[in-house]
């Protein structure tokens, strides 16, 4: 819940984009104060910084877990590195990733002390010493390889990266699209896989919020706005929802037994289906639609896949003529009949030559003419 509260606090004071829609809708809340008195910017800052490292030191220790248990598969005598540097230094490079431009190199205040003693010295666990320190082996840059480029670990590497980067706020639509296809869904899901993960432990949260008061002039009231901030309402409010009479809401009317409202019976609206309402999207927004945005991607996308394809079949064709190529020049049976150059016994080619030497005789003979 760490992170709701500063979440809640960095958009109503420091004008930050909010990281959930439940605070956004307790923003546009009519029942909440527009600025909690009590509360100083110092004030706001430190309960920020406070929330947000108590954050920290929990996602770092979920994000060690994780490593943990997905390098548990490996065995000891097949851990050519050391668990604990390989963990550590891949834990401070999601949190670099996540961290935006000179907070790489100054770090904000709510990383722990330990965790910026890494990033700041450059100690062993830092992932550019770690990385320095195995470049020339080659067998342990294979095998760290091996192990973060694996499927279901990049799945997990992607969450922790996520966690890290929700903690540092200021998320943009590049950041949520990009963790979206990471992790293979939509951005309405990443919103509210990033709800649940936060507020599993109380679901409450919002009806606590809405049920604030704003704090009157007197002392006892201002020095309360803090608390009352984030453990809910005053015991008026709990009375409010606790008894919930149909008389307080609004278009409320008694009906007797014997009366009978007007058009008591409404028509069921059925809706639209999906083919309809795409129509509707196409008229409205033109090419910029969703499904048309989305139908256009997966065209192109197909459309690269099979000139991948096209060109890997082209490829193994040239390869394969080549290789018959070679294999043809160094056997004697694709050699042309005319070309071949056989080996003639020497008795044989002896009596050739005496033919030839026949056939050549001149003739030493006299003419006679008759008269």
């Amino acid at each position: 819940m760490s992170l709701w509260k500063a979440d809640y606090l960095e958009a109503k004071y420091k004008g930050m984009t909010p990281r959930f829609s439940h605070t956004k809708k307790l923003l546009r809340s009519k029942n909440v104060p527009k600025k909690l008195s009590g509360l100083k910017d110092t004030d706001v800052d430190d309960m920020i910084l406070s929330y947000k490292r108590d954050e920290f030191e929990k996602k770092w220790h979920s994000g060690n877990r994780k490593l943990t248990k997905s390098l548990a598969v490996y065995k000891d005598d097949d851990m050519i590195v050391d668990r604990t540097l390989l963990r550590v230094s891949k834990l401070t490079k999601l949190l670099l990733n996540a961290l935006q431009g000179s907070q790489r190199k100054d770090p904000p205040a709510w990383v722990s002390d330990k965790v910026r003693d890494i990033i700041l010295n450059q100690t062993e666990c830092h992932p550019s010493t770690f990385f320095k320190s195995h470049a020339d082996d080659k067998d342990k840059s294979a095998f760290v390889s091996k192990v973060w480029n694996a499927k279901t670990m990049k799945k997990t590497l992607a969450e922790i990266e996520w966690s890290f980067r929700m903690i540092r706020g200021n998320i943009t639509i590049i950041e949520r699209r990009k963790h979206a296809r990471d992790m293979g869904t939509s951005e309405s899901d990443i919103h509210s896989e990033s709800e649940e993960s936060e507020e599993n432990d109380d679901n409450n949260h919002y009806n606590e919020f809405a049920g604030m008061v704003a704090s009157g002039s007197d002392d006892d009231d201002e020095d309360s706005a803090e608390d009352s901030f984030f453990k809910g309402g005053s015991d008026t409010d709990q009375e409010d929802q606790k008894y919930n009479l149909p008389e307080l809401i609004g278009g409320y009317a008694s009906l007797s037994e014997d009366e009978e409202p007007e058009n008591s019976k409404t028509e069921k609206k059925n809706r639209r289906g999906q083919r309809a309402r795409q129509r509707i999207w196409k008229k409205k927004f033109g090419s910029e639609a969703k499904h048309v945005k989305s139908q256009r991607e997966q065209e192109a996308s197909e459309r690269r896949q099979r000139q991948l394809e096209y060109e890997e079949r082209c490829r193994k064709r040239e390869q394969k003529a080549r290789e018959e190529e070679e294999r043809k020049k160094d056997n004697p049976n694709y050699i042309p009949l005319k070309e071949k150059k056989e080996a003639v016994h020497p008795s044989w080619e002896a009596k050739r030559k005496a033919q030839e030497q026949l056939s050549k005789v001149e003739f030493t003979g006299k003419k006679i003419k008759f008269d």
